[in-house]
C-alpha cells in the first residue's frame, strides 16, 4: 500500500486523480468534505475543519492508496511553507511529513552551518532532521572554535560533535569572556555546558519513556525497538506520535504493535540512589489453615533503581530494572536487568530491554489487571495465541 501526505489549509480545495478506481472512502468527514467527479477521474476535497482525516483509496489494478490529509489553519500553513522553502535555499532536500518537515542532506559551508542551527533552532518541534556535515565542515568549524577559547586563555575543556553540533564542555572557575562567548555562539552555534567541580551533588531531570513492543512472532518480537528507524530526541521534543507515523508501514508489516506505556520525569541528584515504581498493589485472595480468606496486596509492574554517578564530562548510570507481572493465585514473577550505561545530557540513551511472555486470552490471576492503569496494557493480551511483549526505557538527561 502506498502512503501519500498533503496539508491544506482551512477552506483549501484540492483535485486528487485517481484513474482506474474502484471504490474509495474518507475516514474523518468532519475535517473534509468531498465529491468525486467521475468523468475526470478525480476526487475533489475541500478542507472545512482543523484536523487529519485519511482517505482509502482501492483502484481496479488491486493497487492501495492511503492519502493522510492535515488541515491546518492558513496561517500555519504559511509559516510551513516558508520554513520548507528557507531549508531548500540552504541545498537541502526537503519532504513534508504531516504537519512536520523532514530535512535531509549534507552542509559543507560555515555559513549554511550556521543558518541551518539557527532556523532548526527556532522550530524544532517541526522539524525531523537527518542532516550530515562534510569532514571538512567539522574539522573547520573544531579549528575555529579551539583557536578562540586559547586565544583568550581557557584551558580544561574539551570540544565534541553530538550529531551535527558543536558542545564544548568547561569549568566554572574558567569560563570564555562575555564576547568570546557571544562570537562563538552567534557565528557557529556553540552550545556550552559548565561543569561545578567544587559541587559535584546537583540535581538534574530526568526524562524517561517507556515503550512496549509486541508481536505474536517470537523472531519480530526479538528486533524491538531496533525496527523504529529516525533520531530518538524527535521522541522527546516532538512526541511520541510522531515516531510511531514514521513507521506505521515498517511495524505493520512486520506485525509489530507499539504503545507509550508511561513517560515519567524525575528529579535526580548526582551520586544519590533514586527508586521507582511505575504500577500497581494488586489485591488477591489467600486461604489460612484454618481455612480462612483474607485478602494481601502484592505490587506488579516496574520498578527501577538509579544512581547518577559524576565521570568525566558525562555521567555513569547505575540501575536496575525490573517488571512484575501477576499470575494465577496471587502469584508473582519478574524479569530483571542491571547495568551501568555512559549517559550525556541531552542525549537521549535507551537504557534498557526487558522481554516476556503473555498468554492467549489470559485474564485470569490477580483480579482487575486488565482495568488498571499501566499494567493493564502490559499484562493483558486478547489475541488468540501468545503474545512476545518487550518494554524498553528510553531516558533523556537535562539540567535542571
Amino acid at each position: 500500500m502506498k502512503n501519500q501526505s498533503l496539508i491544506l489549509s482551512i477552506g483549501e480545495i484540492r483535485e486528487i486523480s485517481l484513474p482506474g478506481l474502484k471504490r474509495f472512502t474518507v475516514g474523518n468527514n468532519d475535517s473534509l468534505t468531498h465529491k468525486f467527479l467521475e468523468k475526470k477521474s478525480t476526487l475533489l476535497i475541500k478542507a472545512k475543519k482543523l484536523g487529519l482525516s485519511e482517505i482509502h483509496v482501492w483502484k481496479r489494478d488491486n493497487e492501495r492508496l492511503k492519502i493522510q490529509v492535515y488541515v491546518l489553519s492558513k496561517s500555519n500553513q504559511l509559516k510551513l511553507l516558508s520554513l520548507a522553502e528557507s531549508f531548500k535555499n540552504l541545498g537541502l532536500e526537503i519532504q513534508t511529513n504531516g504537519p512536520w518537515l523532514k530535512v535531509s542532506g549534507n552542509l559543507d559551508q560555515v555559513s549554511t552551518y550556521n543558518q541551518f542551527l539557527k532556523l532548526s533552532g527556532l522550530h524544532e518541534e517541526k522539524i525531523q532532521a537527518e542532516v550530515l556535515l562534510s569532514e571538512a565542515l567539522k574539522k573547520k568549524l573544531f579549528t575555529k572554535v579551539i583557536r578562540a577559547l586559547f586565544d583568550d586563555h581557557i584551558s580544561g575543556f574539551k570540544c565534541e560533535f553530538q550529531l551535527i553540533q558543536l558542545i564544548c564542555h568547561l569549568s566554572d572557575s574558567r569560563l570564555p569572556s562575555t564576547e568570546v562567548e557571544k562570537f562563538l555562539v552567534d557565528q557557529f552555534a556553540v552550545k556550552f555546558i559548565r561543569h561545578n567541580n567544587k559541587n559535584q551533588s546537583k540535581n538534574y531531570r530526568l526524562k524517561m519513556k517507556i515503550i512496549q513492543t509486541e508481536s505474536s512472532s517470537s523472531r519480530s518480537h526479538s528486533l524491538g525497538m531496533y525496527q523504529i528507524e529516525g533520531d530518538l530526541r524527535s521522541l522527546f521534543k516532538q512526541g511520541w506520535q510522531s515516531l510511531v507515523e514514521k513507521n506505521l508501514l515498517q511495524l505493520k508489516s512486520l506485525g509489530i504493535k507499539t504503545s507509550l506505556l508511561a513517560e515519567p520525569s524525575i528529579l535526580i541528584r548526582s551520586g544519590k540512589t533514586v527508586r521507582l515504581q511505575i504500577g500497581s498493589d494488586l489485591p488477591y485472595q489467600s486461604t489460612t489453615k484454618e481455612g480462612v480468606q483474607n485478602t494481601n496486596f502484592r505490587f506488579a509492574g516496574l520498578k527501577l533503581k538509579l544512581k547518577l554517578i559524576p565521570e568525566g564530562s558525562g555521567f555513569l548510570l547505575d540501575y536496575s530494572a525490573e517488571v512484575t507481572k501477576p499470575g494465577n493465585q496471587g502469584a508473582i514473577s519478574g524479569s530483571k536487568e542491571s547495568a551501568s550505561a555512559r549517559v550525556s545530557l541531552f542525549e537521549p540513551v535507551q537504557l534498557f530491554e526487558i522481554s516476556f511472555e503473555s498468554d492467549a486470552l489470559n485474564h485470569q490471576g490477580l483480579p482487575g489487571v486488565k482495568s488498571t492503569p499501566f499494567i493493564g496494557g502490559l499484562f493483558s493480551n486478547n489475541e488468540k495465541s501468545k503474545a512476545f511483549k518487550k518494554i524498553t526505557g528510553l531516558i533523556y538527561l537535562e539540567e535542571e
